[in-house]
């Protein structure tokens, strides 16, 4: 394979990785929005009945990250809420899983 064409393919890929970010990040932001407006509905119905004071929004979302150049897609945990001082919060990775080997079936 001659220089160019590695060269040509490297572009290309990272063309597609570019564009699977993309495509990630617009999914994600749609389900922020969906989530946000829900847990607001929610929050609303938590405050119409002090009495329960039951927690019933969700407290898990996913995001992107950034590190050591590499996207990342991972699930958050944000907790039902900060009593006291406000503090902000970037919420809770949630670990991966140990993978579960899958046996190749042909």
């Amino acid at each position: 394979m001659s220089k160019e064409a590695i060269l040509k393919a490297r572009t290309e890929m990272k063309k597609v990785v570019e564009d699977l970010v993309a495509e990630a990040r617009e999914i994600i932001d749609d389900y922020w929005i969906e989530w946000r407006v829900k847990n607001k509905e929610l929050g609303a119905l938590e405050n119409a009945e002090p009495g329960k004071s039951k927690y019933l929004r969700g407290n898990i979302a996913p995001r992107i990250t950034v590190r050591t150049g590499k996207h990342y897609l991972e699930w958050v945990f944000y907790g039902p809420g900060r009593y006291g001082s406000k503090n902000k919060s970037w919420g809770d990775r949630i670990q991966p899983r140990i993978a579960i080997k899958v046996p190749y079936i042909r």
